[in-house]
């Protein structure tokens, strides 16, 4: 491991260090290109994170299998032309094959605000103040 997900890491010690955070209660978001630093600290640190959302990104997964251990909301555009939708539709497929519950909002009437719709859901901060570490990943989709 080395470069900018080291730097996240080494970020998030000081932050824990210097502040009581609750480790149970640790959640990562992410647009865009933040959202491929969501996918890869969720990959390489599934035991880390009580919950994720992943906002007009993807990834050619290279484990999948822990991304299925952290519960998941992830936010398209049916009309974004930087992240195709069935892109995205693919990976959400392949976390439920792989034994996973992502929670997925595709919105069909919006270009690239995605991050305006997605963080306006009313049902967003209630399901991420529900996640906690080591919870069901399969009861993190309700």
């Amino acid at each position: 491991m080395g470069g900018p997900l080291q730097s996240a890491m080494e970020m998030f010690a000081l932050v824990q260090k210097e502040y009581s955070i609750d480790p149970d209660r640790i959640y990562l978001a992410g647009q865009s290109m933040g959202g491929f630093g969501v996918w890869a600290l969720v990959q390489t640190y599934p035991e880390l994170w009580a919950g994720a959302i992943v906002v007009s990104s993807y990834d050619n997964f290279t484990n999948v299998g822990a991304i299925r251990r952290v519960p998941l909301w992830m936010f398209q555009s049916e009309m974004d032309m930087t992240v195709p939708v069935d892109l995205v539709r693919q990976m959400v497929r392949q976390i439920k094959k792989a034994g996973g519950s992502p929670r997925y909002t595709e919105y069909h009437k919006v270009k690239n605000e995605v991050w305006d719709e997605a963080f306006a859901e009313p049902q967003l901060v209630p399901w991420l103040a529900s996640q906690k570490r080591g919870g069901s990943a399969a009861a993190a989709a309700k």
